[in-house]
């Protein structure tokens, strides 16, 4: 069928047509009306949208765990922005168990020059 052809169509046509697509009979206002409701369009002409209480139950919790992942990797990520750099390097060695006579004596270590990040 051409594009030009849709307008011309009969209303029988495209009431048998949509009979056919929706595999049931639409003879009377009633069985539109039982059609329509069963489809969750309001009266307005706007589809409601989940309809069904299960479905809106796990989509509200979806999107609460969503919110909190989000929440959670953003706190964790800014904590970890917030630390200060710091290296550690064994500078001075105490001995606690040291049988030295002057216990205020620290051995340095033999390590090389300290090299900050």
């Amino acid at each position: 069928m051409a594009p030009s052809d849709n307008s011309n169509e009969s209303t029988d046509r495209l009431l048998s047509y949509l009979e056919q697509r929706t595999g049931r009979s639409l003879r009377s206002r009633q069985a539109i009306d039982e059609y329509v409701d069963t489809r969750g369009v309001s009266p307005s002409g706007a589809a409601a949208t989940l309809r069904d209480p299960s479905l809106r139950i796990t989509a509200g919790v979806s999107v609460l765990a969503l919110m909190f992942l989000f929440y959670y990797f953003m706190d964790v990520g800014l904590q970890i922005s917030s630390l200060h750099p710091a290296v550690l390097t064994p500078a001075t060695i105490t001995f606690p168990l040291d049988r030295r006579q002057d216990r205020s004596e620290r051995v340095q270590s033999r390590a090389g020059p300290v090299t900050r990040a």
